[in-house]
């Protein structure tokens, strides 16, 4: 018996494998646009609209960019964009280094243009020895005031390098000049190369995408006290965040909640249920607009818990995309198409192995003329026999004779055990 059982596992797996590939097969859709054109030669982010991540279903291994004579065109998605900001190394002037043998080492550092600052870095010679040292400030280097007393600094070794870098923090401060001072009594003085301040600066900000076109239906449930709303968009979209304006009342404070449709099966019975997204609240004192990870959905309901008061006046609800921008290296007067093709595979490029050089300000250009098409031409030197529509029909075809021949299979066990 136990064989037997094991026999129809391992068929019925085999048949929902075969199914699902179907299943992908036949909802398998391709699509084509193009680029705008670009003023000059060189790195270029392309803004990516709603309706391209929905034609991609959200999964960028189908996606290519091909010029004029079909040749792929590197991308990379734009690797800072959620940040918004990016670091700046900035070199600060050593303008004195005074020693005192057996003493101390002082070496002082310009921040002439009084910058707020409560880190830095020192680029110092490698060494295996130990320092004590405290850090004061001062605007005219007449006048010192402390910062920071009897540190410890070690780890200045390195088995690669003939320098480490080490970083210094203290208190937030503007003066114009810090001074470290290293003690030397109990060896030699350390020699310090160079100093530098990094830093976090706002690069250009890309606001985020409203979404559209969609439906909604609300309705009031008076025995659950609560207000459902339902969105139904024309298909699945990326959604990371959401606006409510609320007219009425003046004052109110209700929790809430965004839920899509699932389906289990239970028992060998299928179960309908509803499964929480996110979780937020609503208060008048707020501007009730939330942020959240990645939704990818078409349908979905916002729930309401009104408790003992009355329904909210909802005026208006706006759902919002974050930004999505690739970069590539386009020419100026090229023609460059975008194509969508089910049977591609995640592409290598080498720009993904340099998104820490991109830089921010770049020019734009985005996609336009996004439209479904039945078959992508490919190639002539790619058009290999597995990308063509006959070898799917094959595949398919084969596919269909395996599941009837387990199907068979299956049919003459339960008749058997009957």
């Amino acid at each position: 018996m136990n064989r037997k059982l094991l026999k129809k596992k391992k068929k019925m797996k085999v048949f929902k494998v075969l199914f699902l590939m179907i299943a992908a097969w036949s909802s398998a859709q391709n699509f084509t646009g193009t680029l705008q054109p670009v003023e000059k030669d060189g790195l270029t982010q392309i803004i990516v609209q709603p309706e391209l991540l929905s034609a991609l279903q959200n999964n960028w291994d189908h996606f290519r960019i091909l010029d004029s004579k079909k040749n792929e065109v590197p991308y990379v998605l734009n690797p800072n964009l959620s940040s918004n900001k990016k670091s700046v190394v900035e070199n600060l002037k050593i303008v004195a280094v005074n020693t005192l043998p057996n003493i101390s080492t002082s070496v002082i550092i310009s921040n002439e243009n009084a910058v707020k600052i409560d880190q830095l870095n020192l680029t110092i010679a490698n060494t295996n020895v130990g320092k004590i040292y405290s850090i004061s400030g001062s605007n005219d280097q007449n006048q010192w005031y402390g910062l920071v007393y009897n540190e410890s600094l070690n780890d200045l070794e390195s088995a690669t390098n003939t320098e480490v870098l080490k970083n210094f923090r203290f208190p937030l401060n503007n003066y114009k000049f810090l001074k470290f001072e290293f003690v030397d009594k109990k060896s030699l003085p350390i020699q310090v190369l160079a100093a530098s301040l990094k830093s976090d600066q706002a690069t250009q900000e890309v606001p985020l995408i409203q979404l559209k076109n969609f439906k909604q239906t609300v309705s009031q449930n008076k025995t659950d006290k609560t207000t459902r709303i339902d969105i139904a968009f024309n298909s699945k979209q990326v959604i990371n965040g959401l606006k409510f304006t609320i007219s009425a009342p003046q004052f109110y404070l209700r929790d809430a909640a965004i839920l899509v449709n699932r389906t289990k099966v239970v028992k060998r019975e299928e179960k309908n249920y509803l499964e929480s997204l996110v979780d937020f609240q609503l208060n008048s004192k707020a501007p009730n607009q939330f942020k959240f990870g990645e939704i990818f959905e078409k349908n979905l309901s916002i729930i309401i818990q009104n408790e003992d008061n009355l329904p909210l006046q909802i005026s208006d609800i706006q759902f919002f995309q974050e930004p999505v921008l690739l970069i590539s290296e386009l020419k100026a007067g090229e023609k460059y198409n975008i194509v969508i093709d089910s049977t591609l595979l995640r592409p290598r490029y080498d720009l993904s192995n340099f998104e820490e050089n991109v830089q921010s300000q770049l020019q734009q250009t985005e996609i336009s003329n996004l439209s479904k098409v039945t078959a992508i031409n490919h190639n002539k030197n790619e058009n290999v026999f597995w990308r063509t529509p006959l070898f799917m029909w094959l595949c398919i075809g084969l596919a269909l004779l395996v599941i009837g021949y387990f199907s068979m299979g299956l049919l003459k066990d339960l008749g058997k055990n009957d």
